[in-house]
């Protein structure tokens, strides 16, 4: 409340506060998830050479060459020829 003068009225103002709707974590946590990031990706890299290698291999036993157009379809865990 504040009062100019005291003959004049008082004037009231009223401030409305918002919600917190987010707020950043600390950063042990942060660096934590950035980690986990990387390690994720490249243990996924990873696995994805294994399994080229793998399907190459298997491709050699078959009889399927990648020259002729051979390939894994991971999706879909089907050789193809294109």
């Amino acid at each position: 409340m504040i009062k100019v003068n005291k003959d004049e009225p008082v004037i009231e103002k009223t401030i409305e506060l918002e919600e917190v709707t987010e707020q950043l974590v600390p950063i042990v946590l942060s660096m934590l998830i950035d980690l986990s990031h990387r390690m994720l990706s490249e243990y996924q890299e990873k696995l994805y050479d294994d399994i080229g290698v793998a399907a190459s291999d298997l491709m050699k036993t078959l009889g399927m060459s990648p020259s002729e157009g051979w390939r894994l379809d991971m999706v879909n865990k089907k050789f193809i020829k294109q």
